[in-house]
């Protein structure tokens, strides 16, 4: 058990080798303290011999895992799963092509968890283009709908996936609203429909995003 100002997570965690043949399945039972039932996370490191290997994990009869070619070791991540105090795990390793060698995959370190964090959630809730002057700036007015402060905040003007500005903001608070003026290039409006504005911020080394694209936007 873990606990701390705004997070209480419940962890069971295996270690050793799972060794599991070519074209066969391993199940196992992993219990666990529930402190959230939809908030429940898995944590892995894959060996994979063969350049051929693919493996799924299913928790409690669903799929949360699939990978078609794994590399030589592959950390396994996956978050919001459902969990409850007595869990079934089930582990397949499949080689997908024929008349190759068939090495065995290898499970270690694995980890599965309760946690409960109280999240922050930064919401664009409205853009205008403010054309006065020289260079047009963008008119961005955001919120913390969420429960908690964010640790790091930013915002990001993206153009076909391309960062092109980047402000790094003070955390707001929970219910706090802020706006924000960012620099817009005369040059981009011609791109507007292309363009998005994405906030980023962090929580206990968690990464959480949200994206708007710039349509139908108010100019002013």
């Amino acid at each position: 058990m873990f606990e701390a100002k705004e997070a209480k997570s419940s962890y069971t965690y295996f270690s050793g080798a799972l060794i599991i043949p070519p074209n066969q399945t391993s199940r196992f039972k992993v219990p666990l303290k529930i402190i959230d039932e939809h908030s429940g996370e898995l944590k892995a490191i894959a060996l994979a011999r063969s350049k051929y290997s693919s493996a799924s994990i299913s928790v409690n009869g669903v799929k949360v895992f699939s990978l078609s070619t794994l590399s030589d070791l592959e950390e396994i991540q996956i978050e919001n799963i459902m969990v409850k105090p007595d869990n079934e795990v089930e582990v397949k390793h499949e080689i997908f092509k024929e008349n190759t060698i068939k090495k065995p995959l290898n499970i270690s370190t694995f980890i599965l968890a309760s946690t409960k964090i109280l999240r922050p959630h930064i919401k664009i809730k409205s853009i205008r283009i403010v054309s006065e002057g020289k260079e047009p700036r963008l008119l961005v007015k955001i919120a913390n709908t969420g429960k908690s402060c964010p640790d790091k905040l930013w915002l990001l003007l993206i153009d076909t996936g391309i960062i092109v500005s980047r402000l790094k903001l003070p955390c707001l608070k929970p219910g706090e609203e802020r706006d924000i003026e960012l620099p817009f290039k005369t040059q981009l409006k011609v791109r507007q429909h292309l363009l998005s504005l994405r906030t980023v911020w962090t929580k206990l080394s968690r990464v959480y995003s949200e994206e708007v694209r710039l349509v139908n936007i108010s100019t002013s």
